[in-house]
């Protein structure tokens, strides 16, 4: 592919741009479509076999580009994750993945109709179930590269809280306040715990599952569209996000009786991550311009805040610690 591929700055690719590409990469003649764009673009190309999705994305995201295609590759035939036909290698001028084209809704519109049944919501809950421990057994060394060390698990919770600690300053004083206890609940509860969290079996998980992010289709499947956030770590961490999203719902029901997670139902870590979760919600939030009081996950009765502190009674019970200079 190198050559066949125009190093053009980002924004600037056409469909004929997608139509050649397409013709040096899958020898098919397509005719091409833009249909999104953003970050990146996205184009659908229709061909005399089938219809393409072709991601082209924007120079200067390297990291990003990096782990979305290593996933495409290493799940691609899970059932998980789209097709992938085709995807550029780094000699190629600019990064692409062309995969199937499928045609559906984000999983949130569906949920958010409110007419699941309790086989639709076993169904997401097994999805996920299933899509957590094929990311467990991806190759740490393929996704993140060779020449990366695997950094000990306390040490990625730190740097995480402190992200979001910074960009939690910029907060209204009355938010900045609210956040900045739960950032001491959150502080307090890893370096309590710092040794015992230092010997996790740290595996791949994805870390961004809000529903908007994956695909329910016409032909009834469950894909995970966006896969551009990953860590490795604690295997817990995924359900503790899954939780600060569905906690108090029929479906969160759902997914702590399947097998993968009802043996962490009461486990004190997996509150731990949804409440760090939930300070990452809310810090995005704030900085939107709304309320911290009054955010809730989708559907839910009870605020971010209100299930922080359910979260808070089972695994923050052990009083005050002081915190080290060096956070």
């Amino acid at each position: 592919m190198n050559g066949s591929v125009r190093n053009t700055p980002a924004g600037e690719w056409t469909s004929n741009d997608v139509e050649l590409l397409c013709q040096a990469a899958l020898e098919e003649t397509v005719t091409a479509t833009l249909i999104g764009g953003g970050k990146h673009q996205v184009f659908k190309a229709v061909g005399p076999r089938r219809t393409y999705a072709v991601k082209v994305f924007s120079q200067g995201n390297g990291a990003v580009e990096n782990t979305e295609l290593a996933v495409y590759r290493l799940l691609s035939g899970s059932g998980h994750v789209k097709a992938l036909f085709a995807a550029s290698t780094a000699t190629d001028g600019r990064q692409f993945a062309i995969t199937e084209f499928v045609e559906g809704e984000s999983l949130l519109t569906s949920y958010r109709r409110g007419d699941w049944s309790s086989n639709d919501m076993r169904r997401v809950a097994e999805f996920f179930s299933s899509y957590l421990a094929d990311c467990a057994c991806l190759d740490q060394r393929a996704l993140l590269g060779p020449s990366t060390g695997i950094r000990p698990w306390p040490d990625t919770l730190r740097e995480l809280i402190n992200t979001i600690a910074g960009l939690a300053s910029d907060a209204a004083p009355s938010d900045r306040e609210a956040l900045g206890e739960l950032e001491a609940t959150l502080r307090r509860y890893l370096t309590r715990n710092w040794d015992r969290l230092a010997t996790v079996d740290q595996v791949v998980m994805p870390v961004d599952l809000n529903f908007d992010n994956f695909l329910a289709t016409v032909d009834g499947r469950i894909l995970a569209i966006d896969l551009d956030a990953f860590l490795v770590g604690d295997p817990k961490f995924a359900l503790g996000e899954l939780i600060a999203h569905v906690y108090g719902s029929d479906l969160a029901a759902q997914l702590l009786a399947l097998p993968i997670f009802s043996k962490w139902s009461s486990d004190t870590d997996v509150f731990f991550y949804a409440a760090v979760s939930s300070y990452s919600v809310l810090t995005f939030c704030v900085r939107q311009g709304m309320e911290v009081t009054e955010v809730k996950p989708w559907e839910n009765d009870a605020t971010f805040l209100n299930l922080v502190e359910r979260y808070q009674a089972i695994f923050d019970n052990t009083g005050t610690l002081e915190i080290s200079d060096d956070w």
